[in-house]
């Protein structure tokens, strides 16, 4: 005799409720994704026990405490210098350590495809929400951004939402084959096929009119992975139909916005060849905090950091050292700065080597144990190429641009790693 069982419904506790509210007020409202982190903190609080007793997880927690002692020693060190007040460096040694969250992030994902998908869904959604109810949306169907008064943001700095706004592109872009497999029928396909397009390239058109070549750049790199998992898709047919729409909105993207992309690219072309022989020192900031000098005042900056980090090597200034900094500068372009535009050069002039290598240290242990479990096969493949895309694009802003102290970089960078940990605490076991 057969018994029906009752399909289990979903519990959505407080953790799973606070991943969603995170996610989704990322890009669109600070205080919903505060409130979401908060709740992801409390639930965590009551499952601690599960990343202790995981020997991957345990060691990772080992060598986040190990940062936080570098984060204690960088403290005593702008305390020693007393360059910068003391309430400043809190505030930025806060901050940082923010970003060791990650691992309640991952108790919260619990390594689930169905959670990781979601809070990516919220995310892209959020992110559009936000741009599309900005005023100034009207602004990307402009095909000439450089007669702007002003680089395209909507609501986020440009360069900020040009990295999200690749990586959103690509969110959607992965997940899309998943979606049509959920829908029974062709014409429920084709519809479904058609909005998550028109998502991608709208997203897309945000990413080229911010403007921001190191976004442009993480969004190519990001694009090549995708192009590399479409080919090895099982449904070689349904990889084709990705490859070809890709190709296209990407044409079209292309050719809207052909003068923008030539002129912004081959912008700045001789300071590249001044760097390419030698003689930085012909290499200026430009006048003011404005595009046509972006590069030139990166190259010069981080001139000035590197200088500033043999002054003190190994503790660095003080967790808001590299702040002060630029604010006091001798070169005059540089106080339109807020940072070095590059994280490594401001974790060095704050924090040291002895900080730097405190920091990555967690990060190169997750990326290890990562390695190890894709070798082992226990991703799933469109998870696995989005995770190495979220790496390559998280690394390249780290390279171009410092957002570590803003929330909207943090969120995405405890979401990311997150997912890191979660699926070691679920399919990475010891």
């Amino acid at each position: 005799m057969s018994i029906n069982r009752k399909p289990v419904p979903v519990r959505l506790d407080a953790g799973e409720l606070g991943l969603y509210l995170l996610a989704l007020g990322l890009w669109l409202n600070r205080s919903l994704a505060i409130a979401g982190l908060l709740l992801v903190c409390w639930q965590s609080w009551g499952e601690r026990e599960r990343l202790w007793n995981n020997r991957a997880t345990r060691r990772l927690i080992q060598w986040l405490a190990v940062w936080t002692l570098s984060l204690l020693l960088s403290l005593g060190a702008g305390w020693f210098y007393a360059e910068t007040p003391m309430d400043a460096h809190l505030e930025s040694a806060g901050r940082y350590w923010l970003l060791a969250l990650f691992p309640l992030v991952g108790l919260q994902l619990k390594g689930e495809d169905r959670r990781f998908i979601l809070v990516c869904t919220f995310a892209v959604l959020g992110f559009v929400a936000g741009r599309v109810e900005h005023p100034d949306v009207s602004l990307l169907a402009s095909s000439d951004p450089w007669s702007l008064k002003q680089r395209v943001g909507l609501g986020l700095a440009p360069i900020a939402m040009g990295f999200y706004a690749g990586f959103c592109a690509v969110v959607t872009l992965v997940f899309t084959p998943r979606a049509l497999s959920l829908m029974t029928r062709p014409w429920q396909r084709a519809v479904v096929f058609m909005a998550l397009m028109i998502i991608a390239a709208f997203l897309l058109q945000c990413m080229v009119i911010s403007l921001s070549r190191g976004a442009w750049l993480a969004t190519l790199l990001a694009l090549a992975v995708l192009i590399v998992f479409f080919l090895r898709r099982a449904q070689r047919s349904q990889g084709l139909l990705m490859l070809g729409a890709v190709a296209l909105i990407l044409a079209v993207i292309g050719w809207f916005n052909q003068h923008a992309i030539v002129d912004r690219v081959g912008h700045e072309l001789g300071v590249v060849q001044q760097v390419l022989d030698g003689d930085l020192a012909e290499v200026t900031a430009g006048e003011g905090a404005g595009v046509k000098h972006s590069l030139g005042a990166r190259v010069v900056m981080h001139q000035y950091a590197w200088d500033l980090w043999l002054q003190r090597p190994w503790l660095g200034g003080g967790p808001a050292a590299a702040q002060t900094a630029m604010r006091t500068a001798d070169i005059e372009d540089l106080r339109y700065y807020n940072d070095f535009h590059n994280v490594l050069l401001n974790v060095l002039v704050s924090f040291g080597l002895i900080g730097l290598i405190a920091m990555s240290a967690p990060m190169l242990y997750l990326a290890g144990r990562m390695l190890q479990a894709v070798r082992g096969g226990v991703l799933a493949i469109d998870v696995l190429a989005l995770l190495t895309c979220a790496a390559l694009m998280i690394l390249v802003s780290v390279l171009f641009n410092f957002r570590v102290l803003n929330f909207d970089w943090r969120g995405w960078f405890l979401l990311m790693a997150g997912a890191a940990v979660g699926y070691l605490l679920d399919r990475g076991r010891d």
